[in-house]
């Protein structure tokens, strides 16, 4: 699967209009991970999450509440991977990347069945990060092309944007600054904790 080259970016037509000063760019801490790190950090996360869940399912017929996010075959790229491909190609901030996890924990919150698996977390990162370049960024791609980067038709891409932003997400997307930076240092703890765990565990 291979990305064509840059699209135009497109006035984005689902977000409802968001004032001005409530775009504001947030800085990481002074303590920061690297993009490498934060992508790894991120990956330990989600995995994390669905292995606590007893989630790693390997077989479809495992999934008890099937999604329009759930895979039908159990994707190949590891998470990390898929993180990593996004960012190349995408060329997101590193606060794009703090949003979607604020946004997964967020649709946590709202909605009762809502759980993190195999087969449901590429897509759900997908539409996490997209809609967080959408509305961090001045600029951004088209659905096609953030489509061909997240391995889905466009037209799978619309279906997944507008169930993710009314029923999943309820447009809620303004992150407070503090919010921000509660959730970075937390990241940030866990990759340490995480690093710290790995070379105890290879002593």
């Amino acid at each position: 699967m291979t990305c064509s080259a840059v699209e135009a970016v497109t006035t984005y037509d689902m977000l409802p209009l968001v004032i001005a000063d409530e775009k504001l760019k947030v800085k990481a801490p002074l303590t920061s991970l690297n993009r490498d790190q934060l992508i790894e950090a991120i990956a330990w996360i989600m995995e994390d999450i669905i292995k606590g869940k007893c989630n790693a399912f390997t077989n479809e017929s495992e999934i008890p509440n099937k999604t329009v996010f759930h895979a039908k075959i159990l994707p190949s790229i590891s998470l990390q991977d898929y993180l990593t491909r996004f960012s190349r190609y995408a060329k997101c901030e590193d606060d794009v990347l703090i949003y979607a996890l604020i946004y997964l924990d967020r649709i946590g919150e709202s909605l009762s069945q809502f759980a993190l698996d195999s087969f449901n977390v590429h897509k759900l990162l997908l539409m996490s990060m997209s809609v967080a370049c959408k509305f961090c960024d001045d600029s951004y791609f088209t659905n096609k092309y953030y489509a061909n980067v997240g391995g889905i038709s466009t037209e799978e891409f619309n279906t997944l944007e507008e169930e993710y932003l009314v029923n999943y997400l309820q447009f809620t997307l303004y992150v407070k600054p503090d919010t921000y930076y509660m959730y970075y240092s937390d990241v940030i703890k866990y990759y340490q904790e995480k690093i710290s765990q790995k070379k105890h565990f290879y002593q």
